[in-house]
């Protein structure tokens, strides 16, 4: 029980660390990036396909976005990059999408894994909810969801959602959140304070508009659970994408 539990919260971590894209921007305030510093020890234990796809990706976005961070410029309702990104913006948005594509892969196989191997323990408790059959103990709770996603919820009210499609959404204990969607190739990031920044990853440009901005819904409660999934934060302010993830 003990290794599901282990892979369960390494998924959290690499989710973090996927999403991280660089570091904290430092600040008394929490950001969604904060948090992957506190996992550390868990990523460690994580598959060397997906902590080096992790690495990858927060390098190469790094890259893309300071590329053409000095030439962007604000317009109605977005803050748009130029028109023609610069090779080497373009290049390395290429090499992150790879990355992101096989480390969202490798964290959806590590947890549905998880999961089943967590369910099949004698000391594993299971419940019904709203979400479906959700399998606990004292420290997670986990279940795949009706559209086939898997939920990892801690006792601390962190929770984190994976689809085989490689969507993603980590929500911490404060509130602060993050979503990765392929499909639409969008960043959504949104702090505890309610900054938020929505970054498209293939042109680099940022949404201003919070209203287009998808929250997230918690998990549902789960009898004899300690723990209760946090309820993201809701967006009330525009920010930088890189005053949010901590990317400089």
């Amino acid at each position: 029980m003990k290794k599901s539990i282990a892979v369960l919260s390494l998924t959290i971590a690499g989710a973090l660390g996927l999403a991280a894209c660089g570091g904290n921007s430092g600040g008394s305030t929490s950001s969604p990036s904060a948090s992957a510093g506190a996992s550390a020890s868990a990523t460690a234990s994580a598959p060397a396909s997906t902590t080096s796809a992790v690495a990858t990706s927060a390098s190469t976005t790094s890259a893309a976005a300071e590329t053409t961070k000095a030439e962007t410029k604000t317009t109605q309702g977005t803050i748009s990059a130029p028109s023609a990104l610069p090779s080497e913006a373009s290049e390395a948005l290429k090499k992150s999408e790879e990355s992101n594509q096989q480390a969202t892969s490798a964290l959806y196989r590590a947890s549905k894994e998880s999961l089943n191997e967590f369910k099949e323990d004698s000391s594993v408790k299971k419940a019904q909810t709203s979400d479906g059959t959700v399998y606990y103990n004292d420290e997670v709770a986990t279940f795949e969801s009706k559209d086939g996603a898997i939920v990892i919820i801690k006792n601390t009210g962190a929770w984190s959602s994976f689809d085989s499609n490689g969507g993603t959404i980590v929500v911490d204990e404060d509130g602060s959140w993050i979503k990765t969607n392929p499909e639409d190739s969008l960043y959504t990031a949104v702090r505890a304070d309610g900054a938020a920044a929505v970054l498209n990853t293939k042109t680099l440009e940022q949404a201003t508009d919070l209203s287009t901005i998808d929250i997230p819904k918690a998990p549902g409660p789960v009898d004899g659970f300690r723990g209760t999934a946090k309820t993201p934060a809701k967006p009330t302010k525009v920010a930088d994408f890189s005053e949010i993830t901590g990317l400089k």
